[in-house]
Order: C-alpha cells, then structure tokens, then sequence
C-alpha cells in the first residue's frame, strides 16, 4: 500500500477511535484514490467507484469483543467496526488509512433496547464489490444479497486464503443480509455463522447446528465504503 493516494471530503479515520458513533455511519462516496493505487482491481477506470471486501485473518471471541468476559455477548455494532478496522490497519494491502471499513454482521443487542441492525443497512452497498484479490463478489446490494455469490469471501486483508466461519447473525438458510433469530449481539449463548467456503445462502447465514457459544472465536467479514477512482 506504499504510494497511495488518497483525499476525503468529510469523516476522518479518527472516527475508528469512537466506535459508538460508528454505528451511525454508512457507507459514503467520500474516499478516492488514484488509477495507479494497488486498491485498484483491474479493468477499472477514473469515475469508477468500488467496494473491497475481506475476511478477517484473526477470529474474535464475542465475549471478549463486548468488554466482559461474562458468558453472554452484549457487543454494540461500533464495537465490531472497531475491530475490523484494526485488522485493516494493521495490513499491508488495506492498510491506507482513511477508508473506513464496516462489519458484515446483523446485529441486536437487547440489553440495551437497540431494535437491531442488519447487515444490508449497516455495510451498505452502492457500487461493485471486489475481494482483496480483485475478483468481483457482486454487482450490486442486490447481488450481494440475493444467495449467490460470484465467488467466496474468503480472503483477508492481505489477500490470503482464510478457512473456516465467520460470526453473521442473519437468518438460517437465508443470506439476505437481515436480521436473524440468532444475531451477533443479542446477549445470549448463540449466533449464526456463515460458511466462508460457499457462495450460497450459506455465506452469511446457516443452520441453527452451526452456532457457537460467546467464548467461540470466529472471522469476521469487513466491507470498506465505497472508493471512487480519480
């Protein structure tokens, strides 16, 4: 990521340092880089814009996450944000400073009376989105979301293979991006997983035999707001 340019026309990467105000944030037009960055993927030209997304190299414990190793997950979307943007930081092929990057999980944290917060709405969606590696995942929101990916999510940040699951919180044998029965943050022994092997359905969301108790540690897939090319 060495010789990147980059300019912003509003938020700044400190942001990351607050990560409660960070559930408020969407995904935005406000980021570019030049044609020449490695952000790039190929066949893109100026005025296109492009989501990147990757899945975590490290797995995070859920009971950690929410700040009290307690047994039961209370974390708040900020929460996950923050740390997907650590991993991000810290990586040589994202690791560019101001693009802020969005946790792919549906979330409802009940101790709180937070009504939810899908995946869909929060890691939002308005141009193609690519792997690390530059291979297209989908077109749209649409696509994203409509059980059938171009290809798994199953690179990190580096673009390196990752194997295993990924804590989503969507529903069971749905993958649409929404909430589920067993969201990530909903203060009980349980959560949906996603399969990060597949491109179905399965991606963001399997069955109710896949889930894992607070002190599990899973991936976790992160989505940066869009990039414009100069």
């Amino acid at each position: 990521m060495k010789n990147t340019h980059l300019s912003r026309s509003a938020s700044t990467r400190l942001l990351a340092l607050f990560p409660l105000c960070l559930a408020a944030h969407t995904a935005s037009a406000d980021i570019t880089v030049s044609y020449d960055s490695p952000l790039v993927p190929a066949g893109l030209r100026p005025g296109d814009s492009f989501h990147l997304v990757f899945l975590t190299s490290t797995k995070v414990q859920r009971d950690l996450l929410d700040g009290a190793d307690d047994g039961s997950d209370d974390s708040t979307i900020g929460q996950w944000d923050a740390h997907v943007n650590s991993v991000a930081d810290a990586a040589a092929e994202t690791a560019i400073g101001s693009v802020n990057w969005f946790a792919v999980v549906s979330l409802d944290n009940l101790s709180d009376g937070n009504p939810g917060t899908a995946a869909k709405d929060h890691a939002v969606v308005s141009a193609p989105v690519y792997r690390t590696d530059g291979a297209l995942v989908a077109n749209d929101m649409a696509d994203l979301w409509d059980g059938s990916l171009a290809v798994t999510i199953n690179l990190d940040e580096d673009a390196n293979p990752v194997s295993g699951w990924a804590w989503a919180g969507g529903p069971s044998y749905a993958g649409d991006g929404t909430i589920g029965s067993q969201p990530v943050g909903n203060g009980t022994n349980s959560a949906t997983r996603g399969d990060t092997s597949v491109t179905t359905v399965h991606w963001h969301g399997h069955g109710g035999h896949l889930v894992g108790t607070p002190d599990a540690s899973e991936h976790v897939y992160a989505l940066s707001e869009r990039i414009t090319i100069e």
